[in-house]
């Protein structure tokens, strides 16, 4: 939760620098935040049933390896579509590093 929280309030203070930067609007760059969380959300079920069949300590570096990877990726985006699918991916991941327990 700790990793989430932060995360989130991290890109809370970089939006407006990114919305200039990206020549965005507010209503895309809502996205940014609603992609994170809503991916997470979405699997849930799906990351608790891996982590049954696969095992929890497999799925932690599957995991922290989809967020590393991706909040690379975020951190080079040349558009804002980009970062969206990017903090998409970076959702996914998150839920997999916190599946370890």
């Amino acid at each position: 939760m700790l990793l989430i929280a932060n995360d989130i309030s991290a890109m809370n203070v970089a939006l407006p620098s990114i919305e200039r930067d990206f020549h965005s609007d507010i209503s895309t760059m809502q996205w940014v935040i609603n992609a994170y969380a809503l991916f997470t959300a979405m699997t849930i079920v799906a990351g608790g049933a891996l982590a049954d069949m696969y095992g929890r300590r497999r799925i932690f570096f599957i995991g922290a390896v989809i967020f590393a990877v991706m909040s690379f990726v975020g951190g080079i985006a040349t558009s804002d579509y980009m970062l969206i699918g990017a903090r998409a991916l970076m959702g996914i991941g998150v839920l997999y590093c916190g599946l370890q327990y």
